[in-house]
């Protein structure tokens, strides 16, 4: 059988994307899956089907996907196998064959008779020979369209031959309905994704440049996703279906509820996710990229279905690392997770698709063996690899898919927020950080600074000079600092006695400090109704102080009454200890809990911008030794979530749950979160929603902005 040698010298350059107009509509998937169980599928092609890297998806897929019974795969991408046909393609007893051919035309708008008609008959004689030899299904796949940008880097040669590829796709249609065999449009399917590819991402997406081994891998995508569907292929990989009236959760498409509780499923599932490695890397492809193209809606779906979600959104974590944001009216019609993120299910297909890398590459090493005894032979032959990867798709992955009820939490408060900072600033530098944000705030206008106090024994006594330093740095050297006059958990610091020496010798000793609850009972009494937030960054003495605390010459209310009138809300970094939990109870206002976002963001390296002027860049710097500090290396971010969150609110970068409280032991250890119905006054907590190395990033920059006048938007 004779292929043209044209059709190898076009595959060299017909490979990707784009035109000004959609020239065909994206083909249905057939209701039948035409791969029967026990079937032998040929993936035939020139040099494009072995170097676009699509076929190993595709029988992984059907393998481990699909779930297939006892069916072989194999790739006939090399050369040219028709050349020897009875030697190569049909001792492999084939039931099933694709066939990808590129076309060369030199980029004319017009194809070359000769070439098509030349084209058409060797497709014709390769199908009637098949058809002979048994072959129960054939797909004709047509040519890929090109890059519109990058191919041979000259847009108006890839616009011409584009139009001709319109032709050959139209020929190879034609000549589909007339064999009776079934026809992919790999070439709309990629004219349309890469008109989508390219609005959303430009030419960070570059496909073929005139030859095989240009392709993004993108590209593969496209062509497993038209053979894929023109076979029949279900996309519903798997699915879990939630009511939380019936409180019950159960398994779809095959996929297995073991255990439900407290709004986590755990999930057992045996059909893995197809997933595409990009060229040169184990990660995935981004998402981004997918969604360019229907693939992981037409192939890929695993469906979670959530009724009567009680609160409006949801975060979903399919597994702990990936993790996306729904309402509830998206959850109660079905969601496809992965559009939106990588499953747990990547690493089975990424071994699944491993083992089918090695079946071809010794199946093609096989092979030339035959024809040349003189070339090394392999040790791992074809067949055992295939059997190695069959006998493992029954084996299950099991994981939890967790929801996390959100909240419809205002996403920036009022500016400026007034704030009263509770801090242990001592031990660790990360108040420090907190401070320098609140100060930063206040200087461009988003805060306002109505009181300080210390709320744990500083052995230095310095702990209250270093916070006025680093107020008085951004220009709010008035605004009165208290401490905690009392018992407490003392920790020595690196950074308070050098900051108070260097900075504010002549700043008072923590024990010359008025009681840090008269100066919030005047700070709260002089503010107007329900503006206050209070930021407490450690222990909580200070603030159940000042719920216990009686009338006074500031304001004739008792505490309770006081907090309920004067505060907004109390954001707390929760470093709870024995005794907090009852106060945490029946505390009269909302409360944001920030204690988890802030373990996993690192920040202060920002600061190495600002001037030796700047006590909070230094404080980080002494915060160490020699070798390793925090300026240097940064620190987490405990302290530093909850004075953005009091004052900037969640944003972007961070989402508020709906409903539930900490339970709060006797020893004053938190967790876990309770859930259930909003409590009144409401707690929340606060997960993250950016990730967590981008919210670092976004804190230092803040850090490393010079003072503003008091005045200036953010």
């Amino acid at each position: 059988m004779y292929i043209p040698r044209i059709l190898l010298i076009a595959a060299r350059r017909a490979i990707f994307f784009l035109a000004a107009i959609i020239f065909f509509q994206l083909p249905s998937a057939h209701a039948e899956l035409l791969v029967k169980p026990g079937d032998h599928v040929a993936l035939c092609g020139d040099i494009l089907s072995a170097d676009a890297g699509y076929t190993s998806e595709i029988e992984a897929y059907l393998l481990a996907s699909q779930q297939v019974p006892n069916i072989y795969s194999k790739q006939f991408g090399w050369g040219d196998p028709f050349k020897s046909l009875n030697t190569d393609l049909l001792p492999f007893k084939p039931t099933v064959v694709t066939l990808f051919y590129g076309f060369g035309d030199n980029g004319t708008a017009t194809p070359d008779p000769a070439a098509l008609t030349g084209r058409k008959q060797s497709l014709s004689d390769l199908i009637d020979a098949l058809k002979k030899n048994g072959v129960r299904v054939i797909v004709l796949g047509s040519p890929l369209a090109v890059d519109s940008q990058t191919y041979h880097n000259d847009p108006a040669k890839a616009a011409l031959y584009n139009q001709a590829l319109a032709v050959v796709a139209a020929a190879d249609k034609q000549l589909a309905a007339d064999k009776g065999v079934v026809y992919a449009d790999i070439y709309g399917d990629s004219l349309a994704a890469m008109t989508k590819l390219k609005a959303k991402l430009g030419d960070k997406i570059k496909f073929n440049q005139g030859d095989p081994w240009s392709m993004d891998p993108i590209t593969k995508v496209v062509i497993a996703g038209a053979f894929l569907r023109a076979l029949g292929c279900d996309g519903d990989i798997g699915g879990v279906t939630v009511d939380f009236a019936a409180n019950q959760a159960q398994g779809d498409f095959g996929t297995k509820v073991t255990g439900y509780n407290d709004w986590t499923v755990n999930v057992e599932q045996v059909r893995p996710l197809l997933y595409f490695p990009g060229f040169g890397t184990n990660d995935p492809l981004y998402p981004e990229e997918m969604a360019q193209t229907t693939f992981n809606h037409d192939l890929n779906r695993f469906t979670l279905t959530i009724k009567n979600l009680p609160s409006p959104r949801a975060k979903i974590y399919w597994s702990q690392d990936y993790w996306h944001d729904y309402t509830a009216e998206e959850l109660a019609k079905g969601v496809n997770l992965s559009a939106d993120m990588y499953g747990p299910t990547v690493q089975k297909f990424s071994n699944m698709l491993g083992g089918m890398y090695a079946h071809e590459t010794n199946g093609r090493i096989a092979a030339q063996a035959i024809k040349d005894p003189t070339l090394p032979k392999v040790s791992a032959q074809p067949d055992d690899d295939y059997k190695r990867m069959a006998g493992g798709v029954q084996s299950p992955v099991d994981y939890t898919i967790k929801i996390v009820p959100l909240a419809d939490y205002e996403l920036k408060p009022r500016q400026p927020v007034s704030v009263i900072f509770d801090t242990d600033m001592n031990g660790d530098c990360d108040d420090v950080g907190a401070a320098a944000l609140l100060g930063s705030f206040a200087s461009h206008g988003e805060a306002k600074l109505l009181a300080g106090g210390i709320d744990n024994p500083d052995p230095d006594q310095s702990s209250g000079a270093t916070l006025h330093a680093i107020w008085k740095f951004y220009g709010f050297p008035d605004v009165p600092i208290g401490n905690l006059h009392g018992p407490g958990d003392p920790h020595g610091s690196l950074y308070t006695k050098k900051i108070h020496q260097q900075f504010d010798p002549d700043y008072p000793d923590n024990d010359k400090l008025p009681d840090a609850v008269d100066v919030y009972r005047k700070a709260l009494a002089a503010a107007p109704d329900g503006s206050v937030t209070i930021v407490n960054v450690g222990p909580m003495p200070n603030i159940w102080a000042l719920y216990d605390s009686k009338p006074d010459a500031a304001s004739p209310l008792a505490g309770p009454d006081l907090i309920k009138q004067k505060v907004h809300k109390l954001v707390i970094m929760a470093n709870t200890m024995k005794g907090d939990g009852p106060y945490l109870m029946k505390w009269p206002t909302p409360i944001l809990w920030t204690i988890e976002v802030g373990s996993f963001i690192g920040c202060g390296q920002g600061m190495q911008s600002q001037p030796d002027t700047d006590p909070a860049k230094l404080a980080y710097e002494y915060n160490g030794d020699a070798v390793h500090n925090c300026l240097k290396d940064g620190r987490q971010a405990w302290d530093p979530s909850a004075a953005w969150l009091a004052v900037r609110g969640p944003g972007d970068l961070f989402d508020v749950t709906w409903g539930g409280y900490w339970l709060v032991d006797d020893n004053g250890s938190y967790g876990p979160w309770v859930n259930g119905p909003p409590r009144d006054p409401p707690q929340n907590r606060v997960v993250i929603k950016m990730p967590f190395d981008q919210v670092g990033k976004i804190f230092d920059a803040e850090l490393a902005k010079p003072p503003g006048n008091g005045t200036a938007a953010p």
